[in-house]
């Protein structure tokens, strides 16, 4: 019988154990896995993977989007990409365009496996980390349509996340 239970304990413990990663992957910032300062989360993993993403603020939930930073490390300049939700068909949304504080960043390239994200270059990626410092407004822009992400808490956000990887 000790033998039995010993096993249920291993399997539960284990089972826990494997699944933290994974909880600290989809952002259960609310139980302590992560850092959320104002329209900003990140949350990092056993392995010091770390996810960063930024939302529209509240005034603008009409317009959802998000930037999503995946940050692994010992690599200096981490993915990062752009997704949104619209009702229009995603042909229509092509060219998508990254614009920050008016300034157009370039054609957004679609992800090849997820119709809904749209992946930056790295020149995209290190402008928009540039702009982490300052007050920027971060724009999609596609056609006319136009989606806004919140810049407010992406500098806390990308430093915590760089204290938790020792950069």
């Amino acid at each position: 019988m000790k033998t039995l239970k010993t096993s249920k304990t291993l399997i539960v413990a284990t089972t826990s154990l494997l699944s933290l990663p994974a909880m600290a992957g989809y952002g259960t910032v609310s139980e302590g896995w992560g850092f959320v300062q104002d329209d900003w989360q990140v949350v990092c993993d056993n392995t010091r993977t770390c996810r960063a993403a930024g939302y529209a603020s509240e005034a603008l939930i009409d317009e959802p989007a998000s930037i999503l930073f995946t940050a692994l490390p010992k690599v200096a300049l981490p993915k990062a990409q752009i997704q949104f939700i619209s009702e229009l068909p995603l042909d229509d949304l092509k060219p998508a365009e990254l614009w920050l504080n008016n300034k157009n960043y370039g054609v957004l390239q679609p992800n090849k496996e997820d119709s809904l994200l749209y992946d930056l270059s790295a020149k995209q990626t290190q402008a928009l980390l540039d702009h982490a410092r300052i007050a920027t407004k971060i724009e999609i822009r596609a056609g006319d349509n136009h989606w806004q992400i919140s810049d407010k808490g992406m500098s806390a956000v990308l430093l915590k996340l760089d204290d938790v990887q020792g950069r």
